[in-house]
């Protein structure tokens, strides 16, 4: 029994221990999405209206609108990750390549 009370108070003293480490970078990480994914919803809004306003068809305006609010929240979450600890690199990938002979690919000099 108080084999099973040690184990219990060892999984207790890792799991605060976890979060005085990394709470705080886990709800600065929540806080920026949520101001971001408010601040996209704002930005969108406000594209319809000035679309709808300048007579643009409301589809388009809408879709237009979305695509922005879709694009913003993205980079918000890169941004939220990027507090947590997660390095996301969306914009350099491995798969880029210069051609089949090229020195700086395959490692050769």
């Amino acid at each position: 029994m108080s084999d099973e009370i040690q184990q219990a108070e060892e999984l207790y003293d890792l799991i605060m221990s976890y979060l005085i480490t990394y709470g705080f970078q886990v709800l600065a990480a929540i806080v920026i999405l949520l101001i971001g994914i408010f601040i996209a919803g704002k930005i969108a809004g406000m594209l319809n209206k000035i679309m709808v306003s300048k007579e643009i068809d409301v589809t388009l305006s809408k879709f237009t609108a979305n695509t922005l609010k879709i694009i913003v929240i993205v980079m918000v979450a890169i941004m939220a990750l990027g507090q947590i600890g997660i390095s996301v690199t969306p914009f350099r990938g491995r798969g880029y390549h210069h051609g089949a002979g090229c020195k700086w690919c395959s490692g050769r000099n």
